[in-house]
């Protein structure tokens, strides 16, 4: 798909910021985050990403992602809580993160923190070892492959020490299916987190380990109640713009994939879910709503989680007051 790239710039195009030139953005749109941001998430489940391309002929991106195991097994969701990054705080608690990616502990912080939680750090399972026999954390997310011991072989260590062994450690990994869960298990690790790591998911780890954890139910009426006097008029604006015809389109295609946007956070669904809105906008000449599409595009694309979790919001507020 796409225009091509030349070959002298197929080599930049996996940087972040980057696109094949400057006109680029200003016809097709994007920040030049989007192959950066593919290629990190590949990596982390120990894959590459390709690209076979030919200027006036396209581009074809291939990703490879070996020995990753599909879990077949079904989800309780009827046990799951719905829950979101603003809906979810502690009045007290302490994180440890092992892992030997900045990218992946400074994602994590960025989660954990705005939740109330202290967070400490660490890029080996020695250091990771050594923190939690001094600074005695209430929960330890830890990678499975890192420098010097192995996670594996850290939580063993935490597991059969007596000032440790009560802390709960949660596995990130590429993978995890009913026979290495059994395994984990034994290993010394309370749970699984799957990578890359869900936003959804990572908060029902923080709240059946930590008790310390206060939820807000979301109000799931259509009202702007807690809004700022800015984005009620903003919501005023958009709602203001939307015809018959196309408040019709936003109910059929928009407002289903919202509550499934929303619990998943992830990135790639809300890109797509930002295009969508951005081109219905588009092509019923709304520009807010284009505009609206835009802003949510970029928040996506440059990982603005508490943005985008604002932006939901504000959408499914004018979208819950076509019902009305």
């Amino acid at each position: 798909t796409g225009i091509g790239i030349p070959e002298e710039k197929q080599a930049l195009v996996f940087d972040s910021f980057q696109q094949e030139n400057a006109g680029t953005s200003r016809k097709f749109g994007g920040t030049g985050l989007g192959l950066a941001i593919s290629r990190q998430l590949v990596s982390l489940m120990d894959g590459k990403i390709t690209v076979a391309t030919a200027p006036g002929q396209g581009s074809l991106f291939t990703v490879h992602l070996p020995d990753v195991q599909i879990n077949t097994e079904p989800v309780p969701d009827q046990t799951r809580q719905h829950l979101e990054i603003n809906n979810v705080s502690f009045t007290a608690g302490k994180v440890l993160v092992v892992d030997d990616r900045e990218d992946i502990r400074f994602m994590v912080r960025e989660i954990l923190e705005k939740t109330g939680l202290a967070v400490i750090e660490a890029d080996t399972g020695e250091a990771g070892v050594e923190l939690a026999l001094t600074e005695q954390p209430d929960l330890i997310f830890m990678d499975i492959k890192l420098p010097g011991i192995s996670g594996r072989e850290a939580a063993a260590r935490l597991t059969s020490d007596d000032t440790t062994r009560h802390i709960p450690i949660c596995l990130m990994t590429a993978s995890v299916n009913q026979s290495t869960r059994e395994d984990l298990s034994e290993s010394g690790f309370a749970c699984a987190l799957i990578k890359p790591i869900v936003i959804s998911d990572l908060l029902q780890v923080l709240v059946r380990y930590l008790p310390q954890a206060r939820i807000t139910h979301m109000e799931t009426d259509s009202g702007d109640t807690g809004f700022s006097d800015a984005n009620k008029g903003l919501v005023r604006l958009l709602s203001d713009e939307i015809t018959p015809e196309m408040g019709q389109r936003l109910q059929q295609e928009i407002l289903p994939r919202l509550p499934e946007i929303q619990e998943g956070m992830r990135m790639s669904e809300i890109r797509a879910f930002a295009l969508r809105i951005q081109n219905i906008g588009s092509e019923y000449g709304a520009s807010a709503i284009e505009s609206f599409g835009q802003t949510l595009l970029l928040q996506a694309d440059t990982f603005d989680v508490e943005k985008i979790t604002h932006s939901l919001k504000l959408i499914g507020v004018v979208l819950n007051r076509l019902k009305a």
